[in-house]
């Protein structure tokens, strides 16, 4: 995780469709929150944003531009922040026009991304890094590529019987440690 930390680079989460990409970085926010992180990363806040989310309502010329950079002047004002963008590959041609003068979002953040307040985390599968990203050699240049592969068996009992504990108190239901080793097993086989 320190790679995030990296004021050159950003951190690109790459792996297959459900591996759970997005999961880490909720598990990081937890972990936050918790305090139950190295000292690097105390305090800091997560946002999460999307490509779908910045071009809503972006009906005329410059107004995908100036929501994007009012963002990010918002994040360079804040203390320790991480801006997590999942399925980060949509920001390759989003907001981009067969106008010349026109950019898309990922070539409108890359000035931010050198930023030293601002930290970027994003995720995408496999094949979309291949197809979008590593094709943009400035964009991707900017990121510390993290492969997350498959977790193991056992790996996953242990992330299913940690879940099964969690919603346990969450809905006041109480799971003997048996029947919770019973149905992690039998949800991974």
């Amino acid at each position: 995780m320190l790679t995030i930390l990296t004021p050159e680079k950003s951190a690109l989460l790459i792996g297959k469709p459900g591996v759970g990409k997005t999961s880490i970085v909720e598990g990081l926010a937890y972990r936050i929150r918790n305090k139950n992180v190295p000292e690097s990363l105390r305090n800091f806040t997560i946002y999460k944003t999307s490509a779908a989310t910045l071009h809503s309502g972006c009906m005329y010329m410059g107004m995908l531009e100036k929501r994007v950079i009012e963002l990010f002047n918002f994040l360079k004002s804040q203390h320790k922040v991480i801006l997590f963008i999942d399925e980060i590959h949509t920001l390759v041609g989003t907001g981009k026009t067969n106008d010349h003068n026109t950019l898309d979002i990922a070539n409108i953040i890359k000035p931010f991304m050198t930023n030293k307040n601002i930290y970027l985390i994003g995720a995408t599968t496999d094949l979309e890094y291949e197809y979008y990203i590593k094709d943009d050699p400035a964009f991707s240049r900017r990121f510390s590529n993290i492969i997350i592969s498959e977790p193991s068996d056992f790996t996953l009992e242990k992330i299913l019987s940690y879940t099964l504990y969690k919603y346990s108190d969450m809905y006041n239901i109480k799971i003997n440690e048996k029947s919770a080793n019973n149905i992690s097993k039998s949800l991974v086989n």
